[in-house]
């Protein structure tokens, strides 16, 4: 018997209206169930036959069933194939991390919706698949575009951390360039003085030889490496980096002779300074030097000109602005080959129980690298 059923998808809600066989009702709403089809109305279908004439010398046909009739086709209705909601929403997610996946940092906010959307469409392609393949074309590109994502969101986020580690690294590289000391001390030919006279070893009675198992044992553990300390050179003898050479010629503690930058006034600083006279000379045969100042209005763009002691106080470069400068000081220059120039660099006064003074000047002032550093006694200061 045939039965008209009248319902909906149980996925996609969609309206569906098919024709089964089946004994009875129930078993036509069952059969409906199982196609996945949500049943609101089931009503048996009613064909009148129609009554064949008897051919001449037959006995008439036999009572058909209401609703039969020999020789009528059969119709098997499919139901539509259903859609799959987890592959389409696997597709969703998958574009919208896909237009963000392109963003430096931000993408990083579509990887949990690429995550999501992948292990949706994972599980629509095996739901699919249960289902003999129908539908499986949603999931397949929602899994597809959800794995492109996350591959150019972590893609582009490591290019970028390496990108930054690499910045980071050069320019730690370059500060330690630029603080490392980078310098070489001029010898200064001391005066010959007698010498003790020598007295040979005592051969009679050569040392005692010791077991190797007892040297080891008695050997103390190597000490661990330590961090090279800074050199400083001493300030009774010339420095040079290359070519250049820089040589303390003065220190001195008390008022700092001033003139005007515009006119021949001269003056004279308020209170007493550290004025440090350096000569900076060019050793080369060809090469031009162009000279900065490591003082003055020069300390004002930049240098890292520092001055500090034995105690750990750090004194301040001292600069009088643009209507003053200090007499014999230099802000910049050219120094030709074989040619010297003086500075004067002006700090604040150090304390009266100092013991030294360490002068760091980057070379990059007169185009070298790294820092020249110069120890400076307190004997050398004259106040």
């Amino acid at each position: 018997m045939k039965f008209r059923i009248a319902g909906a998808d149980k996925d996609t809600g969609e309206a569906i209206e098919m024709t089964v066989e089946a004994a009875d009702q129930a078993a036509a709403q069952e059969l409906a169930h199982r196609k996945g089809i949500m049943v609101s109305r089931v009503s048996p279908v009613n064909l009148q036959a129609t009554p064949q004439p008897a051919a001449h010398g037959t006995s008439p046909s036999p009572h058909l069933e209401s609703g039969h009739f020999r020789n009528a086709p059969v119709l098997n209705i499919a139901p539509p194939r259903r859609g799959s909601s987890l592959g389409i929403a696997a597709l969703v997610l998958g574009i919208l991390a896909f237009l963000i996946c392109w963003i430096p940092l931000v993408n990083l906010l579509g990887v949990p919706l690429a995550a999501l959307g992948l292990l949706l469409g994972a599980i629509g392609i095996l739901v699919a698949l249960t289902r003999k393949g129908a539908s499986i074309g949603f999931p397949i590109a929602g899994t597809a575009v959800c794995g492109l994502s996350l591959f150019i969101a972590f893609s582009m986020t490591g290019a970028l951390m390496g990108g930054i580690k690499k910045a980071s690294d050069d320019i730690l590289e370059e500060s330690r360039k630029r603080n490392q000391t980078n310098q070489t001390t001029v010898a200064v030919v001391p005066t010959p003085t007698p010498e003790a006279p020598v007295t040979p070893p005592n051969r009679a009675s050569p040392p005692a030889t010791v077991p190797a198992a007892s040297r080891a044992d008695s050997m103390p553990p190597p000490a661990p490496p330590k961090e090279p300390a800074v050199e400083w050179a001493s300030a009774d003898s010339p420095v040079k980096q290359g070519h250049i050479q820089i040589k303390v010629t003065a220190v001195t503690v008390g008022q700092v002779p001033l003139k005007e930058t515009i006119g021949d006034g001269e003056g004279r600083s308020k209170e007493n300074l550290l004025s440090i006279g350096l000569e900076v000379t060019n050793l080369s045969d060809t090469k031009k030097l162009d000279y900065r100042s490591w003082g003055g209005r020069a300390a004002s763009v930049g240098t890292r000109t520092s001055l500090t002691d034995n105690f750990d106080n750090r004194y301040k470069v001292v600069n009088f602005g643009f209507s003053s400068k200090v007499k014999g000081a230099t802000e910049s220059d050219s120094v030709y080959p074989g040619k010297a120039i003086q500075d004067v660099l002006v700090f604040e006064e150090p304390v009266g129980k100092v013991e030294y003074l360490n002068l760091e000047l980057p070379a990059e002032n007169f185009g070298g690298t790294g820092m020249m550093r110069i120890r400076i006694l307190a004997s050398m200061i004259k106040r």
